[in-house]
């Protein structure tokens, strides 16, 4: 099993979790999924490899969801109460608290979210560095700008 999901959140979120599966793209892996609340309704809250995502049943006929691609999650924190804990993020969006979160959950959500927006973030850097590169290098190319600033470019890119 490549995600965890509690014998708890399997009997009370089994809603959601239905649509968490119908809403994960293909090839999407999900990584944890837990039982929280982002006031007033309760949610399931998830991680994958792409996204946060919290999902409520606000009536029998409506579902709430709440997607946060990972590449906008900017601070990512918790504090710890007797029994429940709550995930603080912020994103380029705004600012996100998810409270309800049980106190032996909250480390695993925790490090799947900032591993996951860590991967993300890394695989983006390194493809715009990339990018970045291949346009200045067709500037050279067309003439546009010397060896010289061509290097310098690269280098300042690389650093």
């Amino acid at each position: 099993m490549n995600y965890q999901i509690s014998d708890d959140v399997r009997k009370r979120r089994r809603k959601e979790l239905q649509v968490l599966h119908e809403i994960l793209e293909s090839g999407e892996k999900l990584k944890i999924a837990v039982s929280g609340r982002v006031e007033p309704v309760s949610v399931l809250f998830a991680v994958t490899d792409k996204r946060a995502i919290a999902i409520a049943k606000t009536s029998p006929f409506s579902t709430m969801v709440m997607d946060y691609p990972l590449e906008i999650i900017q601070n990512i924190s918790y504090k710890k109460g007797f029994l429940y804990s709550s995930l603080f993020f912020k994103h380029k969006g705004g600012f996100e608290c998810i409270t309800s979160i049980a106190n032996f959950e909250i480390d695993l959500v925790v490090q799947a979210l900032s591993k996951a927006r860590d991967s993300v973030l890394s695989a983006g850097n390194t493809h715009s560095v990339a990018d970045e590169i291949r346009k200045f290098k067709s500037l050279l190319d067309d003439g546009i700008i010397t060896q010289e600033e061509f290097q310098k470019k690269k280098h300042e890119l690389l650093q």
